[in-house]
């Protein structure tokens, strides 16, 4: 998809740009933003990451998930001892 392409809910941040200074361009709040981008660290963005921009529920991905096996990793520590 090219940058002429990008849905209108999407922001391509671009090099020097930060987080609070899209927020404000689109006129939303840091936590607004950061709603919007479940699971992204809005303080490591980098030039060509898309941002969501848009505070419509159905705009919104879901965050990632990551599955963790706690006990497997609390076993190989005991191993280890």
């Amino acid at each position: 998809m090219s940058n002429k392409e990008v849905p209108d809910n999407i922001h391509i941040v671009k090099h020097g740009e930060y987080s609070n200074h899209i927020a404000e361009k689109y006129g939303l709040t840091m936590d607004q933003l950061r709603a919007a981008n479940p699971g992204v660290d809005l303080m490591f963005i980098y030039a060509g990451m898309r941002i969501n921009i848009s505070t419509d529920p159905a705009c919104i991905p879901e965050a990632p998930t990551y599955a963790y096996t706690i006990e497997s990793s609390v076993n190989a520590m005991l191993k280890n001892l």
